[in-house]
């Protein structure tokens, strides 16, 4: 008798092919409009780069909340990421603010008016205002052009751990405004600090003019919520202080007594002691 053709083999469905991490076929279903949540949020989990470029840049796919923020904490430090990212409607406010750095100018200022508007500000306690000594070190600092002393006084004030700032880069001006509002700093003084430091901001007239409209039109409230999120930064997380023994001794005694306050459990990134 005639043999029977054998049929082609029948091809995976996007289940098979996202749980055997067969990146081939996971990104060319990546483009599809019809992944189940529990399909979308395996390829998510693949950690492929081109994967998430894929569902990034599917407009008929609806992302889940998980896969948005997987894909926001990936698109942080992968510009190319962030660039598909940042148009989609499946967003929050703090999902945009995580994605500030990546963002032009115009994105920018609609992120920050946002973000200005958003509900969570109202439960923020106000920045701390950085005291007389501290702002004078600080201008100092920067006038001598000690990037990193500058640097670790803002992380003191802050209240984070040593970060990787890169202040003097031109797309990154805006992050020192943001920071020196969130530590405290009030706009004239970050203004004063922008004329001193870093030279790629303090040499050019128009990066100073852009500078001084953020931190001027910038509450330290949300300057704070927009540093935490591009920084991957969490409120509620204790962070180191950098200051001296005797100051981190007055930091332990303040913080003891704030714990109790209402603000102690919503924004201890804030508190200085």
């Amino acid at each position: 008798s005639a043999a029977v053709p054998a049929l082609p083999p029948k091809p995976p469905s996007p289940e098979t092919a996202a749980a055997a991490g067969n990146a081939v076929l996971a990104r060319t279903l990546a483009w599809r409009s019809d992944l189940t949540a529990a399909t979308l949020e395996r390829l998510v989990a693949l950690d492929d780069a081109g994967i998430d470029l894929a569902l990034a840049g599917n407009r008929r796919l609806v992302l889940t909340p998980t896969a948005v923020r997987h894909l926001v904490r990936k698109a942080r430090l992968r510009a190319a990421l962030a660039e598909e990212m940042l148009p989609r409607p499946e967003l929050t406010v703090l999902d945009r603010a995580a994605l500030y750095l990546h963002a032009g100018a115009e994105r920018r200022a609609r992120i920050r008016a946002e973000v200005a508007g958003a509900p969570a500000l109202a439960f923020r306690c106000p920045a701390p205002r950085a005291d007389d000594g501290e702002r004078t070190a600080l201008v100092a600092a920067a006038r001598r052009g000690e990037g990193q002393t500058v640097e670790r006084r803002l992380e003191g004030l802050i209240g984070c751990d040593p970060q990787d700032w890169r202040f003097d880069d031109p797309f990154r001006h805006d992050l020192l405004g943001l920071a020196l509002l969130a530590a405290g700093i009030d706009g004239d003084d970050a203004i004063r600090v922008a004329l001193l430091w870093p030279a790629s901001l303090a040499q050019s007239v128009p990066a100073v003019f852009r500078f001084a409209a953020l931190v001027r039109g910038t509450s330290r409230a949300a300057a704070g919520l927009i540093l935490e999120a591009s920084l991957g930064l969490s409120p509620g997380e204790r962070r180191s202080v950098h200051r001296s023994a005797g100051d981190r001794g007055e930091v332990q005694a303040g913080e003891a007594s704030a714990a109790t306050g209402p603000c102690a459990s919503v924004d201890r990134l804030r508190r200085r002691g």
